[in-house]
């Protein structure tokens, strides 16, 4: 994880060593607003609902949310920013 802030926006980044996801995935992942269902590294069952909270949770604060880096089998880096208050 990491975190940095500017005078307007407090950004942190989220990096696991998971499953990963194409690139056609990551790029459409916080686009819309449909459920993306996967399998995680331990065989569980993802529903998408949580990527589709944190994108309109953030957008409805003014931040905004996108995959930094992913590779499938090598994992995936998450990164967020919302502004200072």
């Amino acid at each position: 994880m990491s975190f940095s802030e500017d005078d307007q926006f407090t950004q942190v980044c989220i990096e696991d060593t998971g499953m990963g996801m194409s690139q056609e995935k990551a790029n459409d992942l916080f686009k819309n607003r449909d459920l993306t269902s996967a399998i995680g590294t331990g065989k569980e069952k993802g529903t998408g609902i949580g990527a589709v909270l944190a994108k309109e949770f953030l957008e409805e604060n003014n931040g905004k949310i996108w995959v930094d880096y992913s590779e499938e089998g090598k994992g995936t880096r998450i990164c967020f920013k919302v502004p200072k208050q």
